[in-house]
């Protein structure tokens, strides 16, 4: 090949949205939309204004963005989005940084198929959420790190939306597991809609406006997770069948609400083995609110409250509280204004 050739051959792949490689991966080297399975590397940075940037149309699609970053100048579209129904999705290994989501999935069908696993992404400079994947059949986000979100606004954006509609995908799972999200401009989580399980682990939230975690629906385990602040809330649960497992939570004022928005909502959690301790200063706030029924409350260390270390509100009912240390809050260890609350022995006052 001459040199005139080779040029002409260099301006075409440059010009083109995907070029073939070995191992039959497809390098990406603009702004795409993938149609067809198979596996997508990302062969340099990408600048663009898009709405998209990347869409993904396709079955069993591995973007790799290899290292690089995605950088969308406009606040308007979402950097990369999947289609309705996309399945086997995977993207992995790099940085998304502007757009109004960094990836989103929307869909409108309760009986969506849609698969979905995101790992090792840097995603920052969103003007909403990092992420917002609504009515997926299975969503998995592992070890992400979300920064600077929701520049639209006050208490506009955070890290992961995940939602579905009302009563549910049957059978949705999910994992949210060793994620860092920081500096963000709404919740690091919110879960909204019922899941078969979803297992959310070992994340570390610091600095989230609004609640750091917030969980609207049921089947989920936070275990593990490590949230301060020194902004805004903690936990809020307004569900059925949520397990507060071993988290650690410091630098806030009000840590956890446990409440009911209406039937079913708010009834049957277990808040187990968690670390409470308040922000320095937080007069008159409570630890952990109890507005709802048929709660266990065990093994939690509370202290540092301005008034109560647990406080049962008059709809509160029914709720075991055993084996917790109550030392230390101002207004005492447990006001309880509910009915049929029971002291199950082992608290230490």
């Amino acid at each position: 090949m001459n040199k005139a050739t080779l040029l002409i051959a260099l301006g075409l792949a440059v010009a083109a949205p995907g070029v073939r490689a070995d191992e039959g991966r497809t390098m990406l080297i603009g702004p795409a939309t993938i149609t067809q399975p198979g596996q997508y590397v990302l062969a340099a940075d990408i600048d663009a204004t898009g709405s998209p940037v990347i869409l993904i149309q396709s079955d069993r699609v591995t973007l790799d963005l290899n290292g690089h970053t995605i950088r969308n100048a406009s606040h308007e579209g979402h950097t990369v989005q999947i289609q309705e129904n996309a399945r086997s999705i995977r993207i992995r290994n790099g940085r998304i940084f502007g757009g109004l989501v960094g990836i989103f999935h929307g869909v409108s069908n309760p009986a969506s198929e849609t698969s979905l696993s995101l790992e090792n992404l840097e995603i920052a400079e969103v003007y909403s959420a990092a992420v917002t994947v609504q009515n997926a059949r299975s969503i998995e986000v592992l070890s992400c790190r979300f920064r600077n979100t929701g520049l639209m606004g006050l208490f506009f954006g955070g890290g992961i939306d995940l939602s579905s509609p009302t009563g549910g995908v049957p059978g949705a799972t999910g994992r949210v597991e060793n994620n860092d999200m920081r500096d963000l401009n709404g919740p690091g989580l919110s879960v909204t809609g019922q899941f078969n399980s979803l297992l959310v682990r070992g994340n570390t939230i610091v600095r989230a406006l609004d609640w750091s975690i917030t969980i609207n629906g049921g089947g989920v385990r936070l275990e593990g997770n490590t949230i301060s602040g020194p902004t805004a809330w903690g936990i809020q649960v307004n569900g059925t069948g949520v397990d507060l497992i071993d988290n650690v939570l410091s630098e806030k004022c009000l840590l956890a609400s446990i409440f009911s928005n209406g039937p079913p909502t708010g009834i049957g959690n277990r808040i187990v083995g968690n670390v409470f301790q308040a922000q320095p200063g937080c007069a008159g706030v409570d630890l952990l609110q109890v507005a709802s029924s048929r709660n266990v409350i065990e093994n939690n260390l509370i202290r540092g409250s301005g008034t109560c270390g647990i406080v049962f509100f008059s709809s509160a009912s029914f709720n075991s509280y055993r084996g917790n240390m109550l030392r230390g809050n101002a207004g005492g260890a447990v006001c309880d204004s509910g009915t049929g609350n029971t002291d199950n022995g082992g608290n230490i006052f």
